[in-house]
């Protein structure tokens, strides 16, 4: 896991693998309103930016893609 912006919006973002399947998943995090980032946005998908954790690297045999 890694937690850092990514995404370039100035907010932080979690970088994680999954246990289950071993996936690379984004969670974007929310700016804070006194700067840095809501830390309630990086607790749960639902809290975060894209309300997801979109996969960020694709099935084996494709080439990996980062998208933010």
């Amino acid at each position: 896991m890694t937690v850092m912006d990514v995404s370039g919006d100035g907010a932080a973002d979690m970088v994680y693998r999954t246990d289950s399947s071993g996936r690379l998943l984004l969670r974007k995090g929310i700016a804070a309103s006194g700067g840095g980032t809501d830390l309630n946005s990086l607790a749960s998908a639902a809290n975060s930016s894209g309300k997801a954790d979109p996969s960020t690297v694709p099935p084996a045999g494709t080439p990996p893609t980062f998208r933010c």
